[in-house]
């Protein structure tokens, strides 16, 4: 009797000393996972407070875009200018259909703190894109804002289009909620609204793009991804 609940001890600590390495190996993998995490957040915004990272690293787990926002940085070579973008979205326009337009609505300047607490204001400019007929009648139509970092230091104003995205992405902190999903092969990262269809946004280098009161889903997305393009090309031919 006594060797056979010894036998059963062995067992059990056997298990005990199989099962217990691993579980701890993979603590601690989580735990550097999540300090990595919290210390690229702090390099987007050291003003994020403790909720805010805690916010943002549980947003991550399901909308992915800590480690891309990371690698970006880390290769931050060019950044783009307002005019030369609003040229190549005109040209992007015509390209796919004579009777889209470009109509200019409005431009505002976002105050936020960098990181050495300077009020820095980049710049957005929203404007309407509509498909008319021959009798110049608005067939669909959607809305574009194009925000561009102006800050001289290219790794800060990628940071700063990182920091925007960011705060997009529950409006505020006004919900729980995720609100967005991630997208795929549009700009450095991409994500759409699933409460609002057709609406999305992403970001590239120091530029941030929202596409929003949207009635021509399917035409913003081919608009979307011909414009990323055409930026990539015209920065290759800058840069040659």
């Amino acid at each position: 009797m006594t060797y056979i609940n010894l036998f059963k001890v062995n067992i059990i600590l056997l298990f005990i000393l199989l099962i217990i390495p691993p579980i701890a190996h993979a603590n601690i993998n989580n735990e550097a996972i999540k300090m990595n995490k919290e210390r690229i957040l702090k390099e987007i915004d050291a003003n994020y407070s403790e909720w805010d990272i805690n916010h943002y690293i549980k947003l991550d787990n399901d909308l992915k875009f800590i480690s891309v926002f990371e690698e970006e940085s880390k290769q931050a070579n060019y950044t783009v200018n307002q005019q030369q973008i609003i040229s190549i979205l005109e040209k992007t326009l015509k390209k796919i259909n004579v009777d889209l337009k470009l109509k200019y609505v409005s431009s505002f300047q976002f105050n936020i703190l960098d990181n050495n607490n300077h009020s820095i204001t980049p710049t957005t400019e929203i404007y309407n894109i509509i498909l008319t007929n021959d009798e110049n009648q608005i067939l669909e139509e959607t809305r574009i804002a194009i925000t561009i970092s102006q800050l001289q230091d290219i790794k800060q104003a990628y940071l700063q289009t990182q920091q925007r995205l960011i705060f997009y992405f529950d409006y505020g902190y006004s919900s729980d909620l995720i609100h967005f999903e991630k997208m795929d092969n549009l700009g450095t990262y991409a994500a759409k609204d699933i409460t609002r269809t057709g609406e999305f946004m992403w970001i590239y280098k120091n530029m941030m793009v929202q596409v929003y009161d949207n009635t021509m889903p399917d035409l913003s997305l081919k608009i979307a991804n011909m414009f990323q393009e055409e930026v990539e090309h015209e920065l290759k031919k800058l840069h040659e």
